[in-house]
């Protein structure tokens, strides 16, 4: 069976590695609203060993340290270990021993079942080759009567922040637009999610909307750090005055957006929850 940790995966997240270990958070979360909101529908608590999935560059890893404690333990697991080092860089700037690293495929996790005692995964669900059979080895794992909780991104044209960034990139390469959204909002529509947790075996199902108004920065550097962590290889490609071009393309785009110095956008996430039976 092809894995989501297939050569070719992995190589084209290491090169995104590159654009996230620039750009990504050195600390605790900036904006740890939807961190939150995952670790809550876990129901994560003091103490609780946690495994996090495609832990990446340490979102939800770092909050969910922090919410589990000393006494605790979080298994940041990631098919990439380029993108791993976000997250133990950030865990050892903040002195979190609780933080233990785990180079996995979600489609293969090497852990005993009933393991854990909580489930995490922020938007990383959509890309595995076979979703049901990942959320699967997330039940196995899992202890009887605990929650996997996935965090995934809604519709594209609901998340203006993806849309407008990638129809200015497109329009200053002169790509056309995809047939098909990008894969990461692929479990977008309602009911998407939890259709994966039931065929996975998962029971007392819920999903959840979440609609919210978030303010971005219009600083320059923040958008240029933006378009670096998603279009690194066509951002690099390019001489230091095209870039320029670019990034002041990518702010007018955002123009329509602006309330006083601000960029105000909306952003539509899914939170589905399963609870392995027993």
């Amino acid at each position: 069976m092809e894995t989501v940790g297939n050569s070719a995966e992995r190589a084209m997240w290491a090169k995104r590695s590159v654009g996230w270990l620039r750009t990504g958070p050195k600390g605790e979360s900036p904006d740890d609203t939807q961190n939150q909101a995952l670790i809550a529908a876990a129901g994560v608590a003091l103490g609780d060993v946690v495994l996090d999935l495609a832990s990446g560059g340490g979102e939800p890893t770092i909050s969910l340290a922090l919410r589990v404690g000393q006494t605790g333990c979080v298994v940041a697991s990631d098919f990439s270990p380029e993108m791993l080092v976000g997250s133990l860089r950030r865990a050892s700037a903040l002195d979190l021993s609780q933080i233990e690293p785990a180079v996995a495929d979600m489609q293969s996790l090497p852990f005993a079942d009933d393991s854990f005692d909580a489930v995490t995964c922020r938007f990383g669900l959509m890309f595995p080759a076979d979703r049901v059979f990942a959320a699967a080895e997330a039940r196995r794992v899992l202890k009887p009567g605990a929650k996997a909780a996935y965090m995934v991104w809604g519709p594209h044209d609901d998340n203006a922040l993806h849309a407008v960034l990638a129809h200015a990139v497109r329009g200053y390469f002169g790509e056309p637009k995809p047939s098909a959204p990008p894969k990461r909002h692929i479990l977008g529509a309602d009911g998407a999610l939890s259709a994966v947790l039931k065929e996975a075996g998962f029971v007392q199902l819920e999903e959840r909307e979440i609609r919210a108004e978030r303010d971005f920065s219009s600083d320059w550097k923040f958008w240029e750090n933006r378009i670096k962590r998603n279009n690194a290889d066509q951002y690099d490609s390019l001489p230091e005055d095209e870039q320029t071009v670019l990034t002041q393309a990518v702010l007018d785009a955002f123009e329509p957006y602006r309330q006083g110095d601000k960029f105000r956008l909306m952003l539509h996430v899914r939170i589905g929850i399963g609870t392995t039976p027993g």
